[in-house]
């Protein structure tokens, strides 16, 4: 395939969309679930609604992993490979979210979600390491992969910072982690190549 303005822009926006649906539907079916659980006190209720974000981030990651695919096939060389890298931690990522919605049915196959998790940082971190620094991308497109790159090192921070400080502060740098994700894709989608 070649790159070509258009071509960037269908990729990167099913990146986008992707990226939106896995990581709202996991805030707001964890606010709804609590909400519902203070006013409704309902079990059951609370876990189909856990079931249904988990379904809708399982669908977030799909697209996430489709557009990821189309976009390391219209580059080349090391571009090419390190959204390779994205890719897979994209698909370890969808694998640890299949994982986490079949702990409620299956006891402790936790774990295996928390490993493919971690490998996920380390190849998501090695690739937008190397996207940041890319000869090819244009220059807004760096830029949002110098926040992908830097907003996954804060992810690690915070999951560090949970072990060791009280929650609420590993949640706010987890929300500023997010918000630069959706800003460095959103960059990213918003640049234009010059085929």
């Amino acid at each position: 395939m070649e790159l070509t303005n258009s071509a960037w822009k269908n990729a990167t926006s099913k990146i986008f969309l992707g990226v939106l649906l896995f990581s709202l539907s996991s805030i707001a079916g964890g606010i709804l679930a609590a909400i519902l659980g203070l006013i409704l006190k309902s079990l059951t209720l609370i876990s189909i609604i856990v079931l249904i974000a988990g379904i809708a981030t399982i669908l977030g990651y799909v697209l996430y992993v489709l557009g990821l695919g189309n976009f390391k096939n219209i580059l080349a060389g090391e571009d090419a490979a390190a959204v390779s890298k994205v890719w897979l931690a994209a698909i370890l990522a969808l694998a640890g979210s299949v994982i986490t919605v079949l702990a409620f049915l299956i006891p402790g196959v936790a774990i295996i979600g928390t490993i493919a998790a971690i490998a996920a940082y380390v190849l998501n971190l090695l690739g937008f390491m190397a996207l940041k620094n890319s000869s090819t991308f244009p220059a807004l497109a760096k830029a949002g992969a110098n926040k992908l790159f830097l907003a996954y090192i804060l992810y690690l921070v915070g999951s560090i910072a949970a072990f060791f400080l009280p929650s609420f502060i590993s949640g706010i740098i987890n929300l500023v982690a997010l918000v630069m994700i959706l800003l460095g894709w959103a960059a990213i989608k918003n640049a234009n190549v010059e085929a």
